[in-house]
């Protein structure tokens, strides 16, 4: 996805059945790619690999979850945490162009305008952190 626009993803390591992949951008964000099952046997390691992604405070976390084929309610409480520990740090989590896996995850257990959703063109080649405003914020439904 992000080939096309000279960004290189740097592979935090391969699990089970999903994989996760950072980019920092400078002070300005912090892009994770996550694909495959966000489920009872790869949140643990997902969750792992998340807490050492530590953006500083006002550093938006980006999840990228264009890749992820399945997400079942321990994913949505992984995607929850990740949210409410971005906030008490002071920053915030956007999901990036999430799969259709994702959004009906979300729209299902009524979370759908919990976390703001950004289009692909923003976790990547977008606009900095404090660029990020209410209008380029899309919903998940």
């Amino acid at each position: 996805m992000y080939a096309g626009l000279g960004i290189a993803l740097i592979p935090l390591g391969t699990l089970r059945s999903a994989r996760v992949l950072t980019r920092v951008f400078g002070e300005d964000r912090t892009v994770v790619f996550i694909d495959g099952s966000l489920d009872l046997d790869t949140v643990p390691d997902v969750r792992d690999r998340l807490l050492r992604v530590s953006p500083g405070p006002g550093v938006p976390l980006l999840l990228d979850l264009s890749g992820v084929t399945f997400c079942d309610a321990i994913g949505l409480g992984l995607l929850v945490a990740a949210e409410r520990r971005a906030r008490i740090r002071g920053g915030a989590v956007f999901l990036v162009a999430p799969s259709p896996a994702v959004v009906e995850a979300l729209r299902t257990a009524g979370l759908s305008r919990l976390i703001p959703v950004l289009p692909a063109t923003i976790g990547a080649a977008g606009p900095a952190a404090g660029d990020i405003s209410g209008s380029e914020l899309g919903e998940a439904a």
